[in-house]
């Protein structure tokens, strides 16, 4: 049955497109936001070491001049501005022979845990303190990168979180558009053809928008259209058998009552004609006992004998009428014969008939 609400929907069309998009907005999405982060990362570190590097090259142009006097005090103070900037860890100057004239120190940086998003922790730049062509010493800078990683961190925890409230709002309206749109209009559809397979012709489709579920709508309008008609047809085509049946039981049915008359009149018949024998067996005995009696009743006998001769005559024709009817009730009986025998046939017609509207339901259930 179709769904009407937004419940469980783990097998429902809209929770699978939603779980696909889900899938390719998170490769697409993380590898953009890999791709942003890595960038961040090394574009941080460059500024750091560019910072940190022209720090480095203004204190070996500025500690030139001191290097060359021996002016440490003012060596020691362009150093300590230096080390002023915050992403300086320390500052070290050296002369051509590699013994350190001033280095001012603003901490230790303490190691923190690896991350491949994050910039190395500590790093070195070096710029050598030139004289004409020839080096007269050289600056040592150490800095920081936790500008650069508290930065990086930044990055991995705030706007991930907003993001993630804003990925679970867009996956909500999705799966929303997607229920409205597609699942919905599915899961009528779905309700209606279990219907209609189950035998409801009468349920409406609804209309929809003009495009694949649309034109599904429609092909199921016409699917329930044909069936319809067909139904219809067939039981035209059942009423009509059955009111061939019907009026083939009803003949048969006078065929039987015809036959049933015409027997019991050909036993009434036959009744006549041993009546009629006995009568004439029972005339020639009194017949014979009169021509023994007297010669005086000759004559009466004559007579006597030629009324016995035209029983005779009409006992011959009964004899014959009862062969007719004898011929007659076989004809009704082997009509009665054929009768039930194009009933059956009709009988199997109807058989038949029922198996295929029986065949056609079940390949509409299908």
């Amino acid at each position: 049955m179709a769904r009407t609400g937004l419940g469980p929907v783990k097998n429902s069309i809209a929770f699978s497109l939603t779980l696909i998009i889900i899938f390719i907005f998170i490769i697409g999405q993380g590898s953009l936001w890999l791709w942003f982060l890595f960038t961040q990362k090394d574009m941080y570190g460059d500024m750091l070491h560019d910072r940190a590097k022209m720090a480095a090259r203004m204190l070996s142009a500025t500690a030139q001049e001191y290097v060359i006097k021996g002016d440490l005090p003012s060596l020691e103070k362009a150093v300590s501005r230096i080390a002023e900037d915050k992403i300086i860890i320390s500052v070290k100057v050296f002369d051509a022979d590699g013994t350190m004239l001033a280095g001012a120190s603003t901490g230790i940086e303490e190691s923190a845990a690896l991350n491949p998003l994050y910039v190395p922790w500590k790093s070195e730049v070096r710029s050598p303190i030139m004289k004409g062509s020839q080096q007269v010493g050289e600056v040592e800078v150490f800095y920081s990168g936790r500008e650069a990683n508290n930065a990086m961190f930044w990055l991995l925890s705030t706007p991930p979180v907003a993001q993630g409230f804003v990925f679970l709002v867009i996956v909500a309206l999705i799966y929303i558009f997607t229920y409205l749109k597609i699942g919905k209009p599915i899961g009528i559809l779905s309700d209606r053809l279990e219907r209609i397979t189950s035998g409801d012709l009468t349920v409406g489709i609804p209309e929809m928008d003009e495009n694949e579920l649309g034109a599904i709508a429609d092909g199921l309008r016409y699917l329930v259209q044909r069936f319809s008609a067909t139904v219809r047809r067939m039981n035209s085509l059942a009423s009509n058998v059955i009111e061939t049946i019907v009026g083939i039981s009803s003949s048969f049915e006078n065929s039987m009552e015809m036959v049933k008359k015409q027997s019991i009149s050909t036993d009434e018949i036959a009744l006549t004609v041993k009546n009629s024998l006995d009568s004439q067996k029972k005339i020639s005995e009194n017949t014979e006992q009169l021509t023994g009696i007297s010669s005086e009743n000759v004559s009466a006998l004559m007579e006597v004998k030629a009324s016995e001769d035209e029983i005779v005559g009409h006992m011959g024709s009964l004899y014959g009428a009862t062969e007719k009817s004898y011929s007659i009730v076989s004809e009704m009986v082997d009509t009665t014969a054929k009768v039930n025998e194009n009933v059956q046939q009709v009988l199997t017609s109807v058989e038949n008939t029922s198996a295929s509207v029986e065949e056609i339901i079940a390949s509409v259930k299908e």
